[in-house]
């Protein structure tokens, strides 16, 4: 008898020493988002939003993708920062992306 089982997406992700299990699907939250993020920075850049604000809506999504509260466990000792806010997506964008492609290269075997 024939078996077809889902393939593990389950990524582990280690930000400041804090590891994350996130399903590598978030990934396609994480494109949606993006035009949102660039444009929050952009508002910023133009005086339009303050660097607090910027920074909360890089916490909002950062929360939403890694799990609840994981903005405060990243940045529990350190003061939160636009630079590493958007670090901190980027890696995870980055890392989302290169195990899409080795699953995909897998498959294809």
């Amino acid at each position: 008898m024939g078996k077809f089982e889902f393939r593990d997406r389950t990524l582990k992700l280690d930000i400041a020493g804090n590891v994350f299990e996130i399903d590598a699907a978030v990934g396609e939250d994480l494109a949606e988002q993006r035009d949102t993020l660039v444009n929050v920075v952009k508002e910023f850049q133009e005086g339009k939003r303050t660097k607090k604000e910027t920074i909360a809506v890089y916490s909002e999504h950062i929360n939403k993708v890694l799990g609840k509260g994981a903005f405060e466990k990243i940045f529990e000792k350190r003061i939160p920062d636009l630079w590493d806010c958007m670090g901190i997506v980027r890696f995870i964008a980055e890392e989302i992306a290169d195990y899409n492609r080795k699953s995909a290269l897998t498959v294809v075997k």
